[in-house]
């Protein structure tokens, strides 16, 4: 039997029912897939495709059972009629469905699950202020958690490579060589290039300025500070983190994304000795050496530009240098380079050690190696250069 219960019919109906106090709507009979047309059709007949109905949804103080729908009549009950019985609720209930009498908990759940969901309102989009505050937020706090992670790292591999060092008989003699040969002598000839041109470009803006006051034979002076100092040394750094930093990301991350790392651990090996050593070790040795050749080429540079464009002869722009040269500026910008490499150098390691997943992966990474190794290479330049000045050197 299926329907509207309203007795022993044969077919579903629908009636009310006068109680002691009040109306309520009564249903019984099977309300399913297979009996879903004769309900509706029930339904229709009892009150209309759209008309009149009882008030299903009275105030809950009402005497009486009005608003109170009994369902202790239904036999069966599956999604099809919990879906139409829900349309009819929504119908003619206002604040939803009415108050339900004799309702098994497997039925309520039931008309639970096939209830439609509220309409969706779409909120209206934030101000561009407050997204951009919160872009600049997430940023802010992601750079902050790659340099606390940095900083971790930085301790861990110090301890362990300080444990390495100990015994110099365990370090690796081939690897250091290779990545020597890599990131120093295959640098050398762009280092030597870059750093001539920078050399040529500041004599010949210094000496636009300075003819106007007749003192070309000075920019030997701005030469001499100027490249030894700061230029020859940041733009190495700068050119070996975008050439060497970024090749460590790239073969760490592949050699962890082809699980290398994983076989080296099952060896018993330890990855973070076997591969940032070696590296750091060749790039600690390396990046003075060119710095050294970078001062020459600036310096050759700025000879070139002096002779061609002022007139200044060879012979007078190296006596010129002899006389006003000072040892302090050469110290200054080869102290630095040791401290560029072992940022570049942990970096890159650092940011190796961070892929996960294929070549997407490390090919970000790789990119967020060259960007931050520059970063903090150039916020540690302008760090030493506010120590010197406050110091007096």
């Amino acid at each position: 039997m299926s329907g509207l219960e309203g007795g022993a019919e044969a077919a579903p109906r629908a009636r009310l029912l006068p109680l002691e106090q009040g109306a309520a709507l009564r249903l019984g009979g099977e309300w399913s897939v297979s009996t879903l047309p004769e309900c509706r059709a029930a339904l229709i007949a009892a009150f209309g495709p759209g008309g009149a109905a009882p008030d299903l949804a009275g105030p809950a103080d009402t005497v009486g059972p009005a608003g109170l729908v009994d369902l202790g009549g239904i036999t069966r009950l599956d999604t099809a009629g919990g879906l139409l019985l829900n349309e009819f609720f929504a119908r003619f209930a206002a604040e939803g469905r009415p108050r339900l009498e004799n309702c098994r908990p497997e039925f309520l759940t039931i008309l639970d699950i096939s209830r439609a969901p509220p309409e969706l309102t779409e909120a209206a989009p934030p101000p561009a202020w407050k997204l951009f505050l919160h872009s600049l937020g997430a940023a802010l706090w992601e750079e902050a958690l790659l340099l606390a992670g940095l900083c971790a790292f930085f301790g861990e591999f110090s301890l362990r490579a300080a444990r390495r060092l100990r015994r110099p008989a365990s370090l690796f003699c081939a690897p250091t060589i290779h990545h020597l040969e890599q990131a120093g002598i295959r640098a050398l000839p762009i280092v030597c290039l870059l750093n001539f041109l920078i050399g040529l470009v500041i004599a010949y803006m210094a000496a636009a300025s300075l003819a106007m006051f007749g003192a070309r034979i000075y920019v030997v002076n701005l030469l001499e500070v100027v490249t030894l100092r700061e230029m020859a040394v940041l733009i190495t750094s700068i050119l070996v983190a975008g050439r060497s930093g970024s090749s460590f990301t790239a073969q760490i991350g592949v050699m962890l994304s082809n699980q290398e790392v994983d076989a080296m651990r099952v060896l018993g090996l330890d990855p973070l000795l076997e591969l940032a050593l070696p590296r750091t070790l060749a790039l600690f040795i390396a990046l003075p050496c060119l710095v050294v050749a970078a001062d020459i080429m600036s310096l050759l540079g700025g000879l070139t530009a002096a002779w061609l464009s002022m007139g200044i002869s060879p012979a007078s722009f190296l006596s010129a240098l002899r006389e006003c040269i000072q040892a302090k500026h050469i110290v200054i910008g080869l102290a630095k380079a040791p401290v560029f490499a072992l940022v570049i150098a942990c970096v890159g390691c650092f940011l190796g050690f961070q892929v996960k997943g294929g070549a997407d992966a490390v090919g970000r990474l790789t990119t967020r190696s060259v960007v931050e190794s520059i970063f903090l290479v150039i916020l540690l330049d302008a760090l030493f250069a506010l120590l010197f000045s406050l110091t007096g050197i």
